[in-house]
């Protein structure tokens, strides 16, 4: 019995000693998990605005990939830059044959806003046995052509015929229509034309030329110079306020001068010098109808009008005397 007892004694003091460690231990424990539960809580927390911050940031991501594609679009959609900072272009064509035997370029989807733009690059399908050199006349029609682009000889040194109509072209310069030695015709009617620039067909072959129906100011000196080949000049339904005479030279070179048709009907003249007649002495028809200082013609029939039509200059059309000698 004593040993029974003695036992018992030494059980109950061995569990109350290892339940004190357990509580000790139970309470370091709590304390720990509440310590845990705090780093837990503020780990939430930063979670939670990781998570937000992460869903900012892929929305400003998704915003600057849209930028950045938006920025590609246009960069693809604008003209690149060549060495010589000009814009470069695409030319499309629907190639076609007339029964004059034309191999033509019909422009198509064509946008050309900059100045100082070059045509880079043909495209399109040929006909059987054609090239690019081959084309003779190119057509431009109802397109988008604020500004002619350099390039046409190097492209088409065949080239007769360039028609550019109703396509908003702003005005005429030189360099486009450098080097166009076979060129005869060009029809620019129906554009938006303001200014030409001296000598634009300058040592070309040209024969026929319309720029009617624009909004031509002014014609600068020898701006149909060095043309003694052409027959046609049709500068109807402008806003031409004066014409003098050095249009066609500046050194009255009257005999290199033969137009054999010009037409200005339809303009607002008010000023003529009347040495303008000395260049068209050889004309067929002049036309200077429709003007607030004049409203006569002449025919090839009634080339008597040619002393009428130049009475009424002389009376009506008064001119600023600095120009004459």
């Amino acid at each position: 019995k004593d040993v029974h007892k003695h036992l018992t004694s030494f059980k109950q003091d061995n569990l109350k000693i290892e339940n004190d460690k357990l509580r000790v231990l139970l309470k370091k424990s709590d304390a720990k998990v509440a310590s845990m539960n705090t780093h837990l809580k503020k780990i939430r927390n930063l979670l939670t605005i990781d998570k937000n911050s992460l869903r900012k940031s892929r929305e400003k991501v998704k915003l600057l990939d849209n930028e950045n594609q938006m920025l590609r679009n246009n960069l693809k959609a604008c003209a690149k830059l060549d060495d010589n900072h000009n814009f470069l272009v695409d030319l499309e064509c629907d190639f076609t044959e007339d029964n004059g035997g034309n191999y033509i370029c019909n422009a198509r989807d064509l946008q050309v806003v900059k100045e100082n733009s070059t045509i880079e690059a043909i495209k399109g399908t040929h006909a059987l046995d054609k090239r690019n050199i081959d084309i003779s006349a190119l057509i431009v029609h109802d397109q988008t052509l604020k500004s002619m682009p350099l390039g046409l000889a190097l492209n088409f040194p065949r080239l007769r015929e360039i028609y550019i109509e109703f396509s908003k072209l702003k005005k005429i310069s030189r360099p486009p229509f450098e080097n166009l030695i076979n060129l005869k015709r060009v029809s620019i009617k129906g554009n938006e034309i303001e200014s030409i620039e001296s000598n634009p067909f300058e040592n070309t072959p040209l024969e026929f030329l319309d720029l009617s129906n624009n909004k031509i100011k002014l014609l600068p000196a020898n701006a149909f110079s060095n043309l003694p080949q052409l027959k046609t000049i049709n500068l109807n339904d402008n806003d031409i306020q004066s014409l003098n005479s050095d249009i066609f030279s500046d050194e009255k070179d009257y005999e290199n001068t033969n137009p054999k048709k010009f037409s200005m009907k339809n303009n607002l003249l008010e000023e003529i010098d009347p040495r303008i007649l000395k260049y068209l002495k050889n004309s067929e028809e002049i036309d200077l109808s429709g003007n607030k200082c004049v409203d006569g013609k002449m025919g090839e029939k009634n080339r008597k009008n040619l002393m009428f039509l130049f009475g009424e200059i002389i009376l009506n059309c008064s001119f600023v005397e600095k120009t004459c000698n």
